[in-house]
């Protein structure tokens, strides 16, 4: 089970209580709102001054989840490798597997349908021409599914509309043709809500662009 961390501060008139930290872990799936609210309050009203001041916030620690990478054919694996690379710079655990939307489509569902319980946080679906896999991995678990439709035929037009044109219910992020290394990097800000240091890391890759893109800039000379 996985666990956040709430600190619940709270502050009192008495200098002996001044100000009392409680650290509480709870289930993952349990810290909404209103139990968090249930919490809070009766920690405020065991306190044994009366409160002035009253704060609650969050220590998400991070959950450690890798991304899974799914080709429909090895004719992806260029694609996949580009992705696979983004998400090793940022220090992100991924694997690699080949499962067909239609030649494998019982080993594809049952990998989708297990992929939770296995540690996965976001699957990243490559496919072209009829490009169902990403639809088809998405229909099978609430994970997000991250599309990237390949152009190995008609320039990717027919991956782009089959990958993105979901049906209300079952939605896919979809990114560009060949998009890859935006694929990496959109799993990437998805699994950094809940991972400082991974938010930390995309800040700085952000930065490094601006960085090069200036300089470029500097030295242009036409």
């Amino acid at each position: 089970m996985k666990y956040l961390k709430w600190k619940i501060v709270l502050s009192a008139t008495s200098k002996a209580f001044r100000e009392e930290f409680i650290v509480l872990e709870l289930p993952f799936v349990a810290t909404n709102s209103k139990m968090l609210f249930f919490l809070f309050h009766s920690c405020c009203n065991s306190f044994p001054q009366p409160i002035l001041w009253r704060h609650i916030f969050n220590e998400r620690e991070p959950m450690n989840y890798k991304v899974a990478i799914v080709m429909g054919s090895d004719s992806d694996l260029p694609l996949a490798k580009e992705t696979a690379q983004t998400l090793k710079e940022l220090g992100i655990d991924y694997t690699c597997n080949i499962y067909s939307a239609h030649r494998t489509p019982d080993e594809a569902t049952d990998f989708a349908k297990k992929a939770r319980e296995k540690g996965y946080g976001t699957i990243i679906a490559i496919a072209g021409k009829a490009a169902h896999l990403a639809g088809v991995l998405a229909s099978q678990t609430t994970l997000p599914v991250i599309g990237v439709p390949t152009s190995s035929s008609l320039e990717g037009l027919d991956a782009l509309l089959a990958t993105v044109q979901m049906p209300s219910g079952i939605p896919v992020a979809t990114v560009a043709v060949d998009g890859a290394k935006n694929a990496a990097l959109l799993a990437a800000q998805m699994l950094a809500i809940t991972d400082a240091q991974l938010a930390t890391a995309l800040e700085e890759l952000r930065a490094k662009q601006k960085e090069n893109i200036l300089g470029k800039n500097k030295d242009l000379a036409i």
